[in-house]
């Protein structure tokens, strides 16, 4: 069983002229946003294995919100790939995470997150995705599972919505 946790950056700041898209940084309550989530993560015990984040700022920002709030955090891989790469680049991420991890936090952006979870747990399929939303609002937590697959296994299909949290 591997068990992923699905994040969306926190609020960002919108568009300004001169500011390239991945250089946006969290806005006030984005920051309260992202520390709320570390705070659901440490009340419920979550700690994955490893967290991969993309490197815009406002994910990098959220990355540190959350982690500030959790004891002992997991090693980060900060990755120019996950940024704006669409859900199959996302997978083909995961598909080659070591098999001795067990757990993952990616956080990456919309609408990438997004189709990914609804690849993962079939794409329509009623009793996989019951309260995902049609819209993944910013600093939005989806918590997936499988059952006997390793990473280079994972695909459409293959997880079940354990919880998924909206932003605070």
């Amino acid at each position: 069983m591997v068990m992923l946790y699905l994040l969306r950056h926190a609020k960002a700041a919108g568009a300004t002229r001169g500011v390239q898209d991945r250089d946006r940084p969290l806005t006030p309550s984005g920051y309260l946003s992202a520390a709320a989530i570390g705070d659901e993560f440490a009340s419920r015990g979550i700690m994955p294995d490893v967290a991969l984040c993309s490197v815009a700022r406002r994910a990098v920002e959220t990355w540190q919100a959350l982690v500030a709030r959790l004891n002992v955090p997991p090693p980060a891989q900060i990755e120019d790939e996950l940024y704006s790469c669409g859900s199959q680049l996302l997978l083909s991420r995961l598909q080659r995470v070591e098999s001795v991890v067990t757990s993952v936090l990616l956080l990456a952006h919309n609408p990438d997150i997004q189709e990914l979870a609804f690849l993962l747990t079939g794409q329509g399929s009623e009793s996989d995705f019951v309260g995902l939303p049609h819209h993944f609002p910013a600093g939005a937590l989806a918590v997936l599972e499988t059952d006997d697959i390793t990473w280079p296994e994972l695909g459409s299909g293959q997880a079940r919505l354990v919880f998924y949290l909206p932003p605070k």
